[in-house]
């Protein structure tokens, strides 16, 4: 996990100009995914993963590029 952390901690780095997020944003993010993805495993999912993908996607973007780019992120994620 700490590998996905590293990566999407790169977003610090893409935004320019923009509030910086709190360090643990990252972690949070990564962890927050983890989590659903566990859950959803332990409850025996076998699909409908993919679904998830404009949420996560929001949660990623939300903390570096505000809440208009996770928005737009989320509804392009969903086409």
């Amino acid at each position: 996990m700490w590998r996905a952390r590293e990566v999407i901690d790169r977003g610090r780095l893409a935004a320019l100009g923009a509030p910086e997020p709190p360090a643990i944003a990252a972690e949070a993010a990564a962890s927050g995914i983890h989590a659903v993805l566990h859950s959803r495993l332990a409850a025996a999912g076998r699909g409908g993963f993919r679904q998830l993908l404009p949420e996560f996607m929001y949660v990623l973007v939300l903390p570096y590029f505000g809440p208009e780019a996770a928005k737009a992120e989320m509804h392009s994620s969903r086409s």
